[in-house]
């Protein structure tokens, strides 16, 4: 995994992050210039919600505050841990599942892995 993060440096060395879950059954890397969360709560790959969930993606997502403000408002008081899109995605996706993915408003690819 270490090769493969290394090929992709050059899109933004600020940032990056390796998720490895029980020895080889899951590798989730990211490598990017973090543009919204200069903090390190806002870097990527990140488990943000209830530990069971990570999220790694390539992003440009536009309503985010919109979306966070969404989530503030229909489910309640959120504790948020970063000012990141990252996060509020994720939150979304275990407040709403598939359904909050629909939402968004970018472009991007992305990956959310549960873990048992």
């Amino acid at each position: 995994m270490n090769s493969a993060i290394k090929a992709i440096h050059h899109r933004g060395p600020v940032d990056n992050g390796i998720f490895h879950y029980k020895e080889g059954a899951a590798h989730l890397g990211q490598v990017g210039l973090p543009i919204i969360d200069l903090c390190a709560a806002g870097h990527q790959s990140k488990n943000f919600s209830y530990g069971s969930f990570v999220i790694t993606y390539n992003v440009e997502f536009y309503n985010f505050l919109e979306l966070k403000d969404y989530l503030e408002s229909t489910f309640g008081f959120i504790v948020w841990k970063s000012s990141s899109d990252t996060e509020v995605i994720l939150e979304g996706f275990v407040w709403q599942g598939y359904s909050f993915l629909a939402r968004l408003n970018g472009i991007f690819t992305l990956v959310i892995f549960y873990q048992k």
